[in-house]
C-alpha cells in the first residue's frame, strides 16, 4: 500500500510540474494506479455515521429551540395577516372610491361597508359593491379601535379622529397592535 501510495503522490508532482512528458500509456497506468489508490481507502464506520447525524441534530434542536411553536406563530401570523388586508383594502376603497368607508368589529366578524357619498356615512348611501364580511376563528379576540362603534376612513382615506387609533388582534397567546394614523390612514404594525 505505501508503495502505492508513493507511486500515486510521484504522479500528481509529475502531472502537474510537467518534468517530462508523459506518454499516453503511462497516463493510462498511473491513472488507473492512483484510482486504485482511491479505491483502498477505508470506509465510515456506522458509529461514525451515527455519531455524526447525533451531533447535527442536536446542533438543529439547540439552533431553533421554537420549532414546537411554529405552527402556532404560523395561523397567528396568517390572522394578523387578514387583519392587515381587511384595514388596507377598507382604506383603500375610501381613496379610490371617495366613499366613506367603516369598519365594524363584532365578535369574530370583521365587516367593512362602503358608502356612495363621501360624508355622512348613513345606511341610505351604502354602497352594496363594496361590502364584505372577514369571519375569523372563535380563537380569535379583538379590542377594537373604539367599543361598540366603527372605525371610519374618510373620502381621502384617512380619519376624522385627532390621534392615532389602536386595536389589537389577540389568538394562541400571542398580541400585535394595529395603529391607524389620522390624517393619512396609514396603518402601522406596533
Amino acid at each position: 500500500m505505501k508503495k502505492k501510495l508513493e507511486y500515486c503522490f510521484n504522479w500528481v508532482i509529475q502531472a502537474s510540474t510537467l518534468q517530462k512528458p508523459i506518454k499516453k500509456a503511462e497516463i493510462f497506468n498511473m491513472f488507473r494506479t492512483f484510482t486504485g489508490c482511491l479505491k483502498n481507502r477505508g470506509a465510515f464506520t456506522l458509529v461514525e455515521l451515527l455519531t455524526a447525524v447525533a451531533i447535527v441534530g442536536l446542533t438543529i434542536a439547540v439552533a431553533f429551540p421554537g420549532s414546537t411553536k411554529s405552527p402556532a406563530k404560523a395561523k397567528f401570523t396568517t390572522y394578523k395577516i387578514q387583519l392587515r388586508d381587511v384595514l388596507q383594502r377598507a382604506r383603500n376603497i375610501a381613496r379610490t372610491k371617495q366613499q366613506c368607508v367603516t369598519v365594524d368589529i363584532q365578535g369574530q366578524a370583521v365587516t367593512v361597508n362602503a358608502y356612495q357619498m363621501a360624508a355622512p356615512c348613513a345606511a341610505p348611501f351604502l354602497n352594496l359593491d363594496s361590502t364584505f364580511t372577514i369571519n375569523f376563528d372563535p380563537s380569535v379576540t379583538f379590542t377594537p379601535f373604539f367599543t361598540n362603534t366603527p372605525f371610519i376612513f374618510n373620502s381621502r382615506g384617512g380619519t376624522d379622529y385627532n390621534a392615532v387609533s389602536t386595536m389589537t388582534i389577540s389568538a394562541l397567546g400571542m398580541n400585535q397592535n394595529f395603529s391607524v394614523y389620522s390624517l393619512t390612514g396609514q396603518i402601522r404594525e406596533n
